[in-house]
């Protein structure tokens, strides 16, 4: 998506206080909105998956609308699927983080349907 762009930041520089067990965090925008947020890689099948399964976060990426992808469903046949789950956000410079949820749901992808 020639939209879209990815940023690095330190995280103990971008909110400070931020728990290190929260990493890494993945906030995707659209809009000046946060359209999906990913704390830690856990829903997604943690690491191990990962490395194993790169294009999990191909997958991920694309639901949130952030890339386009050739993927027409999601990459790890082992597990769950990677379940929706909204997050509360504002596009008003207010920077969410994971007790910003305005649903009950477990599920933590961040992704909103």
């Amino acid at each position: 998506n020639p939209h879209t762009k990815f940023a690095r930041i330190v995280y103990s520089n971008a909110i400070p206080g931020y728990p290190e067990a929260n990493l890494p965090t993945l906030l995707v925008y659209h809009e000046h909105d946060v359209a999906a947020q990913l704390v830690t890689l856990g829903p997604l099948g943690g690491t191990a998956v990962l490395a194993k399964c790169p294009e999990v976060l191909e997958w991920y990426l694309a639901r949130a609308g952030a890339v386009a992808s050739e993927l027409a469903a999601d990459p790890r046949p082992d597990l769950p699927p990677i379940a929706p789950h909204a997050r509360a956000h504002t596009s008003t410079g207010s920077r969410p983080g994971p007790a910003d949820s305005d649903s009950d749901s477990d599920d933590s992808d961040g992704l909103s349907d």
